[in-house]
């Protein structure tokens, strides 16, 4: 049973806005708690800046600090980087991706977003549609 509150202004500007979240109440027997402020910026146009902190006391305490960037080159390219700090250990990655245009996409990543802590990695991923017919 968990209980939560959540601030935010203005609430219909998805690229422009703060918020506040505060979560409390109890899991599997365990004291709750959450806590965390959200930053959303656009200060040119295709450029969308982001900052998150999250707090969780869930028997033991954990925090977390996300700082993402992007930009979009055209209508299907962009770039982006996002770097995440997890207790003591921190991550971060900066892709390249060209997608839409309903065909085949390519992101092209530097460095290993799913990892706990920053890996060197060059990473080229394709995907391609598939027409099945019946």
């Amino acid at each position: 049973r968990v209980f939560f509150v959540i601030l935010d202004r203005p609430r219909d500007d998805i690229y422009r806005n703060w918020k506040l979240n505060y979560t409390w109440g109890s899991i599997e027997g365990i004291r709750y708690q959450s806590f965390g402020p959200q930053l959303n910026l656009r200060p040119l146009k295709g450029l969308q800046l982001s900052a998150t902190y999250q707090s969780v006391q869930h028997g033991e305490r954990e925090d977390q600090a996300i700082m993402s960037v992007s930009y979009q080159l055209n209508a299907s390219e962009s770039i982006s980087g996002r770097a995440v700090r997890i207790g003591n250990s921190t991550n971060a990655y900066l892709s390249f991706r060209h997608s839409g245009n309903r065909g085949t996409e390519y992101f092209v990543i530097l460095g290993d977003p799913n990892a706990r802590s920053f890996r060197t990695s060059l990473i080229l991923k394709v995907v391609v549609p598939l027409e099945v017919k019946f």
